[in-house]
């Protein structure tokens, strides 16, 4: 799907989440970039895979969600 044939507000909700996440990565990494080297990781490899699958299902739920929004529409016109 083409992102310019979202409606607005589904495109809207879509860069609003990838924003959350790549707000709360930056933050991390400043964190982390501030310790010293031998100190305990702030970030881990783990954290960020389950900020990128919740990420990835909060989108597809979305974009599923406008997926079947269409459809109705188009069942009740007859198409």
């Amino acid at each position: 799907m083409v992102v310019g044939s979202l409606p607005s507000s589904v495109r809207d909700a879509v860069i609003e989440e990838c924003n959350k996440a790549e707000q709360w990565l930056q933050e991390k990494t400043t964190e982390q970039d501030s310790l010293p080297k031998d100190a305990n990781p702030i970030l881990w490899s783990s954290e960020i895979k389950r900020k990128l699958e919740a990420l990835d299902a909060t989108c597809k739920y979305i974009m599923r969600s406008m997926t079947t929004r269409r459809c109705d529409v188009g069942q009740k016109m007859n198409i």
